[in-house]
Parts: C-alpha cells; sequence; structure tokens
C-alpha cells in the first residue's frame, strides 16, 4: 500500500506570513474587500488552530501566549467587522485593523520559551525560511541583468528586494529584510552571482539556489538527518522544504474514451481507486469501437495527441494509462508524443513479469470483455509485450455472457457491481477447474478490477488488473517513507481533485465530444 503522508497543518505564522503577502498583493492592486477577506479568513483560521491549544493540537505558542493571541484575533475581527460593514464600508481600514494584530502576533512568535520542544521549533524555523524562499520567485523581479559587458540571467538586485520585500510585508523592515536573506544565503538557498558578498542592501546581484545547486547541500547531510539538532536542523528543514517545490508528487495520467457511464470504485475512472493523485482527459471522438479498431480519424488522432500533451507537459504525470484496453493500438504513437513519460495503456503489459514467475506448465488465464476481441492483437501483444497470446501458457475467456457484466459493458451502461460478481467468480472459478495448473490471473478489461478482491479470495491465486499495472509503475516514482531519502516531493493530502466528465477541455472541444448532446457544457471547469 501507498504510503500517504498526512497533510500538516500550517503554523499560525506561516498561515500570516502567507496572508500578508497575497492580502498585500490584491490591496495594491485596489482590491480592498478581497484582501479583507483574505485577512478574515486566516484570522478566523488562527482562532480556531489556538482554541485547540491544550486539546492534542501542537503549535510554537505557550498557553499564556495562546490565550493572548485569541484575545488579539477576537477584538481584531470585531473591529475590523465594525469597519467593512459600515456605511462607509472602509474595507482599507479593516484590512489594517488585522494587520496590525498578525503584526503583533509575528513579534509575539519571536518570544520562544526554552522549554518547546527543540527539534519542532527547529523545523519549523527552517520551514519559515524555506516558505520565504518560495515566495521570492512571485515577489521579485528576476530577470537578466547586465553590469558593463557580463550578463547575469535569472537575477535579482539586492536593495530591490529589500523593498519589496518590506513593500509585500514579507519582512518588519529593511534590516529584517536583509537578516532573512542572510540567513537563505548561508544555507545555501541563495548566492551573490561572484560570491563575493554576503546579502546586502545594495545594487549588488543575486540568484536563488537552483535544483541541483539544493540537492548538493542535501547532499552534505548525508545518512545522519534523524539525529540533526539546532542550526543544522534548521538548514536541513529550510533546504529540503525548498527543494520538494522543484519536484511534483508523481501521478498518474488517464486517456478517457467519449463515452461517459458511472465506474464503480476499483475502476480505472474512478479516481478513488488510486492511492496517489490521478489525472483524466477525454478524448473528444474516441469510441470504444474506434480503439477496437485501432484507427482514428484525423480529427480524432489530432484531439488524442493533444490530450496526450496535456497530460505529459500541462499535469506532468509520471505514468500515463487508458481506461480502454483497446488503446494498446496507439502505444506507439503515445510514446512518440511523450516520450519522456511512462506508458502503461494495457494491463496486458505485465504478462511479461507474470510469465516469468511461472513454471513452463504454468497457465495463466486472462479475462476480457469478449473472448474474440484480442485475437487482432496478436502481432501487436508479441511485439510490445514480448510473449505469443497464442502460446498454450495463456487461457483467454471472455466475460460477453456473463450475467449484468457483458451486456452492459458491451453498451456503456452502468454495471452492477453487486449482481455482476458472483458471475465473475463463478467464471474464473470454472476455468480454473478446467486449468488445474493456473497459476496466475489477469484481468485485461477496465471495468474487471473491483472484483479482484473477490477472485483472490475464491481462488486464493495472484490477480492482476488495470490497477495492479498502474501501481506497478507509479510505485517505482514513489518515495519508501520507511528508509533512504524521505520528503523529496510535495506532499499529497490523500484528496483527488474533484472530476466529471469533460473536465479540462475547453467548451469547443466538449462541443465535439459525442456524449454532448445530453450534456449542459457550461456545468464544467476547465
Amino acid at each position: 500500500m501507498v504510503r500517504v503522508a498526512r497533510k500538516e497543518v500550517p503554523s499560525l505564522e506561516i498561515s500570516i506570513r502567507k496572508a500578508l503577502i497575497k492580502g498585500a498583493t490584491v490591496y495594491n492592486e485596489g482590491k480592498q474587500q478581497e484582501c479583507f477577506e483574505i485577512y478574515l479568513a486566516t484570522a478566523y483560521s488562527g482562532l480556531s488552530q489556538q482554541t485547540m491549544h491544550g486539546h492534542g493540537y501542537h503549535d510554537d505558542y505557550t498557553d499564556e501566549q495562546s490565550k493572548t493571541i485569541i484575545q488579539v484575533l477576537i477584538q481584531a475581527t470585531i473591529d475590523g467587522n465594525a469597519q467593512a460593514s459600515a456605511s462607509s464600508k472602509d474595507f482599507g481600514e479593516a484590512s489594517w485593523v488585522l494587520r496590525d494584530a498578525f503584526d503583533a502576533i509575528l513579534k509575539m512568535s519571536k518570544k520562544k520559551t526554552d522549554d518547546e520542544d527543540g527539534q519542532d521549533h527547529d523545523k519549523d524555523e527552517g520551514g519559515i525560511l524555506a516558505n520565504l524562499c518560495n515566495t521570492l520567485p512571485d515577489i521579485l523581479d528576476i530577470k537578466e541583468h547586465r553590469h558593463h559587458l557580463q550578463t547575469y540571467p535569472d537575477t535579482f538586485v539586492g536593495d530591490e528586494a529589500v523593498s519589496k520585500l518590506v513593500e509585500s510585508h514579507v519582512c518588519m523592515n529593511r534590516q529584517h529584510a536583509v537578516e532573512q536573506m542572510n540567513k537563505l544565503l548561508r544555507f545555501g538557498m541563495l548566492y551573490h552571482v561572484t560570491k563575493e558578498h554576503t546579502f546586502e542592501d545594495e545594487r549588488l546581484f543575486y540568484q536563488l539556489a537552483s535544483s541541483s545547486d539544493l540537492k548538493l547541500e542535501l547532499n552534505k547531510f548525508g545518512n545522519k538527518t534523524k539525529s540533526l539538532r539546532g542550526d543544522d536542523l534548521v538548514h536541513y528543514t529550510a533546504i529540503l522544504r525548498r527543494y520538494i517545490t522543484f519536484h511534483k508528487h508523481p501521478s498518474l495520467g488517464v486517456l478517457r474514451l467519449d463515452y461517459d457511464y458511472p465506474p464503480a470504485p476499483g475502476d480505472i475512472d474512478h479516481p478513488d481507486s488510486y492511492e496517489y493523485p490521478v489525472y483524466y482527459r477525454v478524448v473528444p471522438g474516441l469510441t470504444f469501437e474506434m480503439c477496437q479498431e485501432g484507427v482514428l480519424t484525423p480529427e480524432v488522432a489530432a484531439a488524442f495527441d493533444e490530450a496526450v500533451l496535456w497530460l505529459a507537459n500541462h499535469k506532468d504525470v509520471s505514468v500515463i494509462t487508458g481506461d480502454c484496453g483497446f488503446m494498446f493500438w496507439f502505444v506507439e504513437r503515445v510514446r512518440k508524443i511523450a516520450s519522456k513519460k511512462c506508458i502503461s495503456l494495457s494491463p496486458l503489459m505485465q504478462l511479461p513479469g507474470m510469465a516469468a514467475a511461472c513454471g513452463p506448465k504454468d497457465k495463466i488465464l486472462v479475462l476480457t470483455a469478449n473472448g474474440t476481441s484480442l485475437n487482432p492483437m496478436r502481432d501487436l501483444i508479441k511485439r510490445q509485450c514480448g510473449v505469443d497470446s497464442q502460446d498454450t501458457k495463456f487461457i483467454f475467456v471472455g466475460c460477453e455472457n456473463v450475467p449484468y457484466f457483458g451486456e452492459e459493458v458491451a453498451n456503456g451502461t452502468k454495471v452492477n457491481e453487486e449482481k455482476a460478481e458472483p458471475g465473475i467468480v463463478q467464471l474464473t472459478q470454472e476455468m480454473v477447474r478446467t486449468y488445474p495448473d493456473t497459476r496466475m490471473i489477469l484481468f485485461e478489461c477496465t471495468e474487471l478490477p473491483p472484483y479482484s478482491d473477490a477472485v483472490r479470495e475464491a481462488t486464493r491465486l495472484p490477480v492482476m488488473d488495470a490497477i495492479t499495472n498502474c501501481d506497478f509503475f507509479m510505485q517505482a516514482f514513489l518515495d519508501n517513507g520507511k528508509f533512504g531519502l524521505n520528503g523529496w516531493y510535495e506532499e499529497w493530502d490523500g484528496v483527488q481533485d474533484e472530476y466529471v466528465m469533460g473536465q479540462n477541455l475547453d467548451e469547443g472541444q466538449r462541443l465535439q465530444c459525442i456524449w454532448c448532446a445530453k450534456t449542459d457544457v457550461h456545468q464544467f471547469v476547465t
């Protein structure tokens, strides 16, 4: 099972600093009401967090400080709402009421007590520095600069950066900004272009550390990260949390047929079938029959290529698969378009490993939606998987006659999983009795995984399917939390993005979809 990291609640100090950056930006654009709403939401969130103080919620404040923070935030929300609700609706003044309260809390956060957990404190300090560094690309003017005849790409100017940090309320004053930036420089998160200066409030050029620079810094700590304390732990935490912003959480991309049906948990089109992020992209005009024949019309081919590019480039997924096994016909096309991605368009790609795990006389049972539908793919399977589907080792069986499943899958209508399951299990048991040397089972149809567990229980045999196929490749991208370097990519909160058919298409693309005539295209969000 994939270990999903628990999403940590940000500390109040980090939440406030993020709100100040976002709020100052919209305030300076004249959107004072939006700024007030950002600050107010942060204040209410802070009240909620501090109310939990002493009830198992861990933060950076003593009990006495927490009580003071609650009083400050309650008074600020009352006064701020009063300003916003007055006849003048002075959202600017309301914003400043909350801003003053935030400043008071940030000053208080400097007064940490000695009896706090030192290690957690050091990690939080490193996290604050990483958060500061992560905000710099958004507020600094990073571009190519010239000095005499020398060009310095992707750089920013020291005194201009100080001004931006103060104006954006990230730092309290210029001295504070210089102090924070020198911490980043000391930890290798930014540097002077010639490495001749510390960070100074002068017209000097600086550059943020690249991913490879940060990796070199991480390597300096070796395998002793669990014993780090003090400045070393602050340094390591800051570098690591900055480094992960260059590395998205590994994710799966699924190419979808142009037909909508209600998928069951375990189905490849059900987001909760996975323990990692998954993104879907429907291909307008791509039908089951078209995939079965392995031929795309010019219009559908263009839409197909665009969908692959969207998954590979826009979403930067790690693995690309499809919600129909017959998309295997297009595997070479997808590889050419997304040459740097892992492409696994069919559960059949598990056959080589399954065959290698079996003895010479052992059988592998392969269940498909239709018993004869894979015959034309024999050469493709041999070319791509290195196995001959006509080999007597493989027993291909169709599920077209299974009650409540075969006809429904063929027609693209909802399958009643509870009613279909006994038929799938019975068919599998009958085939295992007919072929007692069966050692493994493969579900080729992408709508069969909901029944994998029932078949495993009934036969006590390993069952591979579309989900195990995705898991096999995705596991190779995921961090193993039990050993080695951990936390080197962005955390995932375990909640899939909500998806409805046609999402991620613009209105013109949706109008090209076959199912569109029955759907209100305006309900979707691109």
